[in-house]
């Protein structure tokens, strides 16, 4: 079970058996967007739960909530509620056992403590699932590239350094003889480009000010539109550097539309900005920060492999 801050997505795979394990779809997605919305007419999950036009008055919608502080009631219930339903639905599918008898292997950011993977498992035992085990997800990046055949055993063997770029942290892991070790994480995540997107665009929109006043008035507005400038920057930067637009439609208040742009130049201003949120670093600046941090704990070992995994790796 991946439960991502950006994306979700979960595997099945059967034991005492032959069968190569599999993803699972979920509304005929095998990845889909993290993100639950408490409307009057139930709870919508995925897709659904960004769906603007179907949200009804004044749903509660949260996205990117998931977080390592368990005691954050905005990060504990919606991973509890996504859960909750999440398997439920795959369980009125017949795509598991159940919540209480299929076994979950659970995957966190490397960085987090003993015991905040503790606590972390409890919020899924609370969810319903009976066996949870949590695992720190580049050790999982690594034994899925040895399965799908990315990495060679011998390269796992001699040395690998996994450098996991999700939208909420980047860790580095580096492993020899398949051990683990951390060594170094950080809250720098890709999601942090969607707010960027995100404030360049509404800046420059010919009616700012109605917007304003809708996302005031409409709270959850606001992280479904930084949802589409999420799948903008996906589309942008994807090694093409193509400009992409996209117009989407407030359905409140007369039909009020969003234009989002992204292009080579509003790219450079995005990836040059200071921000608050990584002490004054630019992103790219900050990576680069991390990445010698990361060397200087390595102390001299080279690794003979870089892995490199995460939704981000992929921008």
């Amino acid at each position: 079970y991946d439960l991502g801050h950006g994306e979700t997505a979960l595997g099945r795979a059967y034991s005492r058996s032959m069968r190569e394990p599999e993803i699972l779809e979920f509304r005929g997605e095998k990845s889909f967007v993290t993100a639950v919305a408490k409307t009057r007419d139930g709870i919508k999950i995925g897709a659904e739960a960004v769906n603007i036009a179907a949200m009804g008055k004044s749903p509660d919608v949260w996205v990117k909530f998931k977080g390592r502080d368990l005691s954050d009631p905005s990060i504990k219930a919606p991973t509890t509620i996504f859960t909750k339903t999440l398997m439920s639905a795959l369980a009125s599918d017949k795509k598991i056992q159940g919540p209480k008898s299929s076994r979950f292997i659970v995957g966190c950011p490397s960085g987090w403590s003993l015991g905040e993977r503790a606590d972390y498992q409890e919020v899924f035992e609370e969810s319903g699932l009976k066996t949870v085990r949590i695992v720190p997800e580049s050790r999982a990046a690594l034994m899925t590239a040895l399965e799908q055949g990315y990495l060679s055993l011998d390269a796992a063997r001699s040395s690998v350094l996994i450098v996991d770029i999700g939208s909420s942290t980047t860790d580095f892991t580096y492993c020899r003889d398949l051990e683990a070790e951390d060594v170094g994480h950080n809250i720098l995540g890709s999601g942090l480009l969607d707010t960027e997107i995100f404030d360049l665009n509404l800046a420059r929109q010919k009616e700012k000010a109605k917007i304003d006043k809708l996302i005031k008035r409409y709270p959850h507005y606001r992280p479904i539109m930084e949802y589409w400038c999420r799948l903008a920057k996906e589309q942008y930067f994807n090694g093409d550097e193509t400009p992409v637009e996209m117009i989407k439609r407030l359905p409140i208040g007369g039909g009020v539309f969003f234009e989002i742009r992204v292009d080579k130049k509003d790219a450079d201003q995005i990836l040059g900005k200071e921000l608050e949120a990584l002490n004054g670093y630019s992103w790219p600046g900050a990576f680069d920060f991390a990445i010698r941090e990361a060397i200087d704990m390595l102390g001299g070992r080279d690794p003979e492999t870089v892995l490199l995994t995460g939704g981000a790796s992929r921008l």
